[in-house]
């Protein structure tokens, strides 16, 4: 059975351990007005991450990506994004409240990669609140 078509939350997993993740999805979930799939209620593990994500991601209408305090986001992320970009979905980046589109932001790697750091992430030129559009 294929899950219902929802938005997907990424982040770091330093992000999910933290007291306020609860408050910050809801925060995202008030912004976009329909239910999300987050890593935190979905996976356990790493491994189990990886073994679901290609399965999940058929039913993924949209990722946002919540970046850690430093905006840095890790290998996870950057795989995440890579394979909804590869879908023609679309992504944002949650950043001050607000949701930024893909082609809004500004990625750079950072100087000695990890694979919980890769990049840091931010808004570009201008950072409006992009509210998300529902496909037919």
């Amino acid at each position: 059975m294929r899950p219902t078509a929802r938005p997907y939350l990424a982040a770091p997993i330093s992000v999910l351990r933290r007291a306020n993740w609860p408050l910050r999805v809801r925060q995202i979930r008030e912004l976009v007005d329909e239910p999300l799939w987050g890593p935190a209620t979905l996976f356990s593990s790493t491994v189990e991450w990886l073994r679901e994500w290609p399965r999940l991601l058929r039913s993924i209408t949209g990722l946002i990506v919540v970046p850690d305090t430093d905006s840095s986001i890790g290998a996870g992320c950057l795989r995440e994004i890579s394979d909804v970009l590869g879908l023609d979905r679309d992504v944002w980046i949650h950043e001050n409240g607000t949701l930024i589109s893909w082609g809004e932001v500004i990625v750079r790697p950072v100087a000695r990669p990890t694979r919980f750091k890769v990049a840091t992430v931010g808004g570009a030129i201008r950072q409006s609140a992009k509210s998300v559009e529902r496909g037919p």
